[in-house]
């Protein structure tokens, strides 16, 4: 599927909304405050579950304290810019539409073009204003365009937005090297001969 250039479209309350904005943020704390004792709700515990999962996974890529090398290879570190509720569900249909049936690395690195449009001054400043960008002449996510409803609350979406929160609160976007672009391997699309390749994550192919 091709991408040019990915404000908000509906999207469905979800009864976890908040539960993933209180991961998306507790990722992105140095340290996990103490659950509550008003935690002892289902879903609240879940969601601290969650949070020292992920946790654990990004401590295990630092074993000896020193950022692994793909880390080092990274560009400067994203600007923080804060990413509401409705955000984290964005990028998370994003990665799930686009990138679902692709390995961690190729789901990541969709995740990471739409963040670095974030931050570039050519593109919305919000996830959700990326991923419904409607600007020069269509959507730049065809499901967009097509009113795809929003995916059911399943193993795998779930796990979309769990690599949505991870990835919001990453310090570094190493895999892309600061792709703004990408197609799948099946098309050649014109714009891509005016941007320079960076990376080639299962079907699909990077640029910037």
């Amino acid at each position: 599927m091709s991408i040019r250039r990915t404000h908000a479209a509906p999207l469905h309350a979800a009864r976890h909304g908040a539960a993933w904005l209180l991961l998306a943020a507790a990722l992105a704390s140095p340290a996990a405050a103490p659950a509550p004792a008003a935690a002892a709700d289902a879903g609240i515990a879940s969601v601290v579950r969650l949070v020292e999962r992920e946790r654990a996974a990004l401590a295990a890529l630092r074993p000896s304290g020193a950022p692994p090398p793909a880390l080092e290879r990274s560009a400067l570190p994203p600007k923080r810019t804060p990413a509401s509720e409705d955000d984290l569900q964005c990028l998370a249909r994003a990665i799930y539409h686009e990138a679902r049936g692709e390995p961690r690395d190729g789901r990541m690195a969709v995740a990471e073009v739409v963040l670095n449009r974030v931050d570039h001054p050519d593109y919305p400043d919000t996830i959700c204003g990326v991923v419904h960008d409607r600007r020069f002449g269509g959507c730049q996510f065809s499901w967009v365009c097509m009113g795809v409803a929003p995916p059911r609350q399943g193993r795998v979406f779930a796990d979309a937005q769990s690599l949505a929160a991870r990835m919001i609160a990453a310090p570094r976007r190493p895999l892309t090297r600061g792709a703004t672009h990408f197609h799948t391997r099946a098309i050649n699309p014109g714009w891509a001969r005016r941007l320079t390749r960076t990376a080639i994550y299962g079907e699909h192919v990077f640029y910037r």
